[in-house]
C-alpha cells in the first residue's frame, strides 16, 4: 500500500511534539528529602502517590505529544494509494477519452441523448486541461489508434462522434487507450484514461480482461488511472422490435404460390402501454396493428403477405410508430425469398405387402407436402422398377430428388443423378437395411456418392443424434439450439457405417452421439453448384421399435419432440433447389457473403444503401461464385445490382439483395455487474467509477491523491483532546483547603 504527503514540508510539524517535553524538564521542581522517622509510614504511602502522580503526568505528556504530532500530520493532508506525487493540481497530461458510441447511447433523457452528455462531461474535463497536454479521442466503434490532438482540437472533434451501428467492445476500447498512452511524450507527469458509457452489459466483452496497464508502466514508467464515468438515465422505458423473421405461412394459398408471415417480436421495458406496429413490404405500407405491450414483457406480431406474392427477392419492415427514448430501436428489417412450389420425386423400393405407396416414402412425401394440396411442394413418388421405366428422362424439372432406402439402381440411374448435380440438382440418399453396399460402391454411384457405405452398426442401448458440425448451415438455422436439443431425444437403432472421401467438397454436417458421421454434405461444381446430401439411416420409421428392421424413431412427433425431421424435410428442399442457399438477413457490422449464380453475373456490382444511396461499386473475379462486401453498418434495405442497372430489375436478371440490423442486445438496458468490471480490470483498485457527471471531481480527487486519510486523524485528535481534557482535570485537581470544625473563643 503507497503512502504519500500532498504537503510534504509541513510534516515537519510533527517535531513540535517535543515542545511539552523540553517544558515539562525545565519546570520540573527538586525534591527536598526530610528524614523523619515517626512518620517513616507516612512516607512510604508519600512514595507510592509519587510513583501513581509519575505515571499519570507522563499519560497526560504523551497525549499531548500525539496531539500535536497529529495536528501536524493533518495539516500535511496523508494518503493511501497516491497514484502520483502531483495531488490533485492540473498539471500537462497525456490523457486518453473512450467514447461509447453504441446505438443504446442514443437514448434520450431530459431531452438529451447519453452521446450528447457524453460530449458535454469530455469537453468539460478538457477544458481544465493545460493546452501542452497530449489527448487520445477514441470512438469505441473504431479499432484505430488515434493520433495525439491538443486539448482545443479534441474539443472540435468531439462534435463529430456519432451513434454507431457496428460496434466493438468497451474492452478493446480501453486497451487501446492504453496503447496510446503507453506511447505519449516523456514530459508529461500524469496519465489518465477516461471511459464514458451508460455501462450497459451489451457494451462489454464479460470475462475478457483488458490488458495493456503494464505496458504502459513498462514503456513509461508512470502508473495510468483510470476512471468510468456513468451515463445511464435513472430509469429506463423504452418499446423495441427486437427480432423479425418471414417463414412460409401455415395455410396456403390456393393458387399455388408460397405466402409468407412475417413474425416481429416487441420488448417492453417500463410499464404496460398500447402501440401501433406497422408493417411495410417492398416499400409500401401493407397492414398495421395496435398492439397491448404488457409491462416488463414481450409480445409476438404477426403479418401476412398480400395474396400472390410474386417469386423473387422481397424486403419487409417492422416499424413502431411514436416516440419513445430509444428511436434506434423502433424497427427491424427482413428480406427473404418466395418460390413458386418446388418438383420433389421421392423413389423408394415397393413393399412386399404391395401397398400403394411404400413407408419409405410416405414420411418424406408427409413432411414435403402435409396437406397433399401441392403447396409449398409437389411430391411425385415412384418404385424403383417405376423409376427406371422412365429412363431416358431429363431429371432438371424437379428441384430435388430423394432416394430413400433403395436396394440398388441401374448405372444408368447413377449415370443421370450424376448429371443432374453436376448442373446444379440437388439429390438426398438415405441409407438403411435395404441397402446394398455392393451396388453403391460401384463406378457408377462413386460419381454420385461421398464415400463408400459399409455394413449396419447397431449400438448396444440405441444412440442419438449428436452435434451440429456447422451449427450456421442454412439446413439449421435459425433454430440451431432447439434443433440440437430436439435431434438429441431421437433414438437411433441402427445406421450404415460410411467411409466419406477425404475432399474440399464433402463435409459433415451432422454426427451420431458416438461421432459417427449421420449426415454428410458434397457439392459439385458446375454451371450452378449441384448437391447431394446423405443420411446413414433411412429417412423412415417402422410402426413399433421392435420390428426388425426398425432403425430409428426420427419421423415421430410426440408433444412437443420430434418436429425436427419435419424441419430439416422443409428445409432441405428449398436449400437443395438454391431458393434457401444464401444468408439474406445479417447484423451491422458482419460481412456479406451472396452466392452469384452464372445466370447473373455480370463484370461489375453497385451496392446500394437504406437511402439509394451509392455505397460502394464491387468488381470480383470472372468465375466468382460468391459476393463479398465488408461490414456495411446502416440498418435497413440494402440492394446489389449489376453496374449500369442502378435502376432496378432489368430482363429476367433477379437483383440480389440483403438486411442490416443492429444486435438485439442494444435494447437491452441491463447494467454490467461490480464484480463482473473487477472481472474485466483484474483489480478493484485498477479503476475508479463515477455513477453520475457531479461524482466526477471526487473520483478524480480520489485517483489523483489517493484516499485521504484528513478526517480519520481529525476524528483522532477530536478523541486525544477529550482525553488530554479528561486527564488534565482527573490528575491534577485542587484539593480544597481543610477548615477546622467545632473550635471556637470562650
Amino acid at each position: 500500500m503507497d503512502f504519500s504527503l500532498i504537503h510534504a514540508g509541513l510534516a515537519a510539524g510533527a517535531a513540535l511534539a517535543v515542545v511539552p517535553l523540553i517544558i515539562h524538564l525545565v519546570l520540573r521542581q527538586t525534591p527536598k528529602r526530610i528524614v523523619f522517622p515517626a512518620l517513616r509510614l507516612l512516607q512510604q504511602r508519600h512514595q507510592r502517590s509519587t510513583k501513581r502522580l509519575r505515571v499519570k503526568n507522563w499519560l497526560l505528556l504523551l497525549a499531548r505529544m500525539a496531539l500535536i504530532a497529529l495536528m501536524a500530520l493533518a495539516l500535511a493532508r496523508p494518503a493511501l494509494n497516491a497514484r502520483v506525487p502531483l495531488g490533485d493540481r492540473e498539471v500537462p497530461t497525456a490523457l486518453a477519452l473512450v467514447v461509447d458510441t453504441s446505438l443504446s447511447m442514443g437514448y434520450v433523457d431530459k431531452g438529451k441523448s447519453r452521446l450528447d452528455q457524453a460530449k458535454e462531461v469530455a469537453a468539460q474535463i478538457l477544458r481544465k486541461l493545460p493546452d501542452s497536454s497530449q489527448v487520445y479521442l477514441i470512438d469505441s466503434g473504431v479499432p484505430a489508434v488515434p493520433a495525439p490532438v491538443s486539448p482545443s482540437a479534441a474539443r472540435k472533434r468531439l462534435e463529430g462522434l456519432e451513434l454507431r451501428a457496428a460496434n466493438r467492445p468497451l474492452n478493446e476500447g480501453l486497451e487501446r487507450a492504453y496503447q496510446a498512452l503507453a506511447e505519449s511524450r516523456r514530459d508529461l507527469p500524469r496519465l489518465e484514461a477516461y471511459v464514458l458509457t451508460d455501462l450497459a452489459r451489451s457494451s462489454w466483452e464479460v470475462g475478457q480482461r483488458v490488458a495493456g496497464r503494464d505496458r504502459v508502466r513498462e514503456r513509461s514508467g508512470r502508473d495510468v488511472s483510470t476512471f468510468l464515468i456513468r451515463l445511464a438515465p435513472e430509469s429506463v422505458r423504452d418499446a423495441a422490435v427486437v427480432s423479425v423473421e418471414a417463414r412460409p405461412a401455415s395455410e396456403p394459398e390456393p393458387d399455388g404460390r408460397r405466402p409468407f408471415e412475417v413474425v416481429a417480436t416487441i420488448r417492453n421495458a417500463g410499464p404496460a402501454e398500447t402501440r401501433l406496429v406497422e408493417f411495410e413490404l417492398d416499400g409500401a405500407k401493407r397492414g398495421q396493428q395496435d398492439v397491448e405491450l404488457p409491462a416488463d414483457g414481450q409480445i409476438e406480431v404477426a403479418f401476412r403477405t398480400p395474396a400472390g406474392l410474386e417469386p423473387g427477392l422481397h424486403q419487409a419492415a417492422v416499424r413502431l410508430e411514436g416516440v419513445d427514448p430509444l428511436p434506434h430501436d423502433d424497427d427491424r428489417f427482413v428480406t427473404f425469398e418466395s418460390s413458386p412450389a418446388f418438383d420433389v420425386l421421392v423413389v423408394y423400393d415397393p413393399d412386399p405387402d404391395d401397398e400403394p405407396r411404400s413407408i419409405d416414402a410416405t414420411f418424406v412425401a408427409g413432411a414435403l407436402d402435409p396437406q397433399a394440396t401441392g403447396i409449398p411442394n409437389r411430391v411425385e413418388t415412384l418404385s424403383t422398377e417405376q423409376f427406371r421405366g422412365r429412363f431416358p428422362r431429363d431429371l432438371s424439372t424437379y428441384a430435388c430428388i430423394f432416394i430413400n432406402n433403395v436396394a440398388r439402381l441401374p448405372a444408368a440411374a447413377w449415370g443421370q443423378l450424376a448429371e443432374y448435380v453436376r448442373n446444379g440438382g440437388g439429390v438426398v440418399i438415405a441409407l438403411g437395411q435395404n441397402t446394398d453396399p455392393a451396388d453403391y460402391a460401384s463406378e457408377a454411384a462413386r460419381a454420385v456418392l461421398p464415400g463408400k457405405p459399409g455394413d449396419p452398426v447397431s449400438p448396444a442401448g440405441g444412440t442419438a443424434f449428436g452435434s451440429l458440425a456447422d451449427p450456421s448451415h442454412p439446413l439449421f438455422t435459425p433454430y440451431t439450439r432447439e434443433l440440437t436439443t430436439d435431434l438429441a431425444s431421437i433414438p437411433v437403432f441402427s445406421y450404415r457405417s460410411f467411409q466419406p472421401i477425404e475432399a474440399p467438397t464433402v463435409r459433415p454436417l451432422l454426427s451420431y452421439q458416438d461421432g459417427s458421421p449421420a449426415l454428410i454434405e458434397s457439392t459439385f461444381d458446375g454451371p450452378q453448384i449441384g448437391r447431394v446430401l446423405l443420411w446413414t439411416t433411412p429417412l423412415s420409421r417402422r410402426p413399433t421399435p421392435d420390428d426388425p428392421d426398425a432403425w430409428n424413431e426420427f419421423p415421430t412427433i410426440l408433444g412437443n419432440t420430434g418436429w425436427s425431421f419435419l424441419m430439416l424435410m422443409q428445409r432441405t428442399v428449398p436449400y437443395l433447389a438454391g431458393a434457401a442457399g444464401s444468408r439474406l438477413n445479417y447484423e451491422a457490422g458482419e460481412i456479406v457473403i451472396l452466392p452469384l449464380e452464372p445466370s447473373i453475373r455480370a463484370p461489375s456490382y453497385v451496392v446500394q444503401g437504406p437511402t439509394d444511396r451509392l455505397i460502394e461499386r464491387i468488381n470480383p473475379d470472372r468465375d466468382a461464385a460468391e459476393l463479398i462486401i465488408e461490414g456495411p453498418e446502416a440498418p435497413g434495405h440494402w440492394a446489389v445490382l449489376p453496374s449500369g442497372r442502378e435502376a432496378g430489375r432489368v430482363d429476367d436478371r433477379p437483383p440480389l439483395g440483403f438486411s442490416i440490423n443492429p444486435r438485439p442486445e442494444e435494447a437491452n438496458f441491463r447494467t454490467i455487474e461490480d464484480d463482473e468490471l473487477e472481472a474485466i480490470f483484474g483489480d478493484p483498485d485498477a479503476f475508479a467509477l463515477a455513477n453520475s457527471p457531479d461524482e466526477i471531481e471526487r473520483v478524480q480527487r480520489t485517483g489523483r491523491i489517493g484516499r485521504e486519510l484528513f478526517p480519520w486523524i481529525m476524528v483522532l485528535i477530536l478523541l486525544l483532546l477529550t482525553a488530554e481534557n479528561y486527564l488534565a482535570n482527573r490528575f491534577h485537581r485542587e484539593t480544597p483547603a481543610a477548615v477546622a470544625v467545632g473550635g471556637g473563643n470562650r
